[in-house]
């Protein structure tokens, strides 16, 4: 048997189906077939734009926000605490420029302090000759050590938060935290 042979028989093979079976099958065949899927209205082009422009508004408010994140004075406080608002001028040895020397500013942050603290630590900060610091800074002695000598002159006994008792909060006046913003010096 060839191809023709399989057709003609097969042709002969089909019986006529009645009018109301045909119906049947048509509505079957058409309750049961999925809708088309609906056309997608083209995207507005005026979007894109408008997108883009969102993502950089976006991406330069992080590097804002690292910008200013970056400089102490800057850096939020906790509920309670001061920073000192005139900066302690330091001048160190820069390791990764051999040889070379960074500008810096350090601030000291107190907690449980009143306004007359802050004006007694900005008054002793404005009246202290920073060169020796720098001088002992440079020898190997570090900015938080001199800090730390520091706020002991100018409160006799001040508890330093940073040795331990951060988790310790009794209401006296205590150091909290010293910070401090630094560039490389201008040839």
């Amino acid at each position: 048997m060839d191809e023709t042979e399989l057709n003609r028989q097969l042709t002969a093979a089909i019986e006529p189906i009645s009018d109301q079976l045909e119906n049947s099958a048509r509505l079957l065949a058409t309750a049961t077939t999925p809708d088309a899927p609906a056309r997608r209205r083209p995207r507005a082009l005026w979007l894109i734009p408008l997108i883009a422009g969102g993502a950089l508004v976006l991406t330069a408010g992080t590097t804002v926000t690292a910008a200013v994140m970056g400089n102490w004075p800057w850096v939020s406080l906790p509920d309670g605490n001061l920073r000192s608002s005139i900066p302690i001028p330091a001048q160190m040895a820069d390791p990764d420029d051999g040889g070379g020397v960074r500008q810096c500013l350090a601030y000291i942050e107190l907690r449980n302090a009143d306004a007359d603290d802050l004006a007694k630590l900005n008054a002793a900060i404005a009246a202290k000759d920073w060169t020796e610091a720098d001088r002992a800074m440079n020898t190997g002695i570090s900015y938080v050590d001199v800090l730390h000598d520091f706020a002991n002159e100018v409160f006799p006994g001040i508890r330093w938060m940073m040795e331990g008792d951060a988790g310790t909060d009794d209401g006296l006046l205590a150091v909290d935290a010293v910070g401090e913003t630094c560039r490389p010096a201008e040839s």
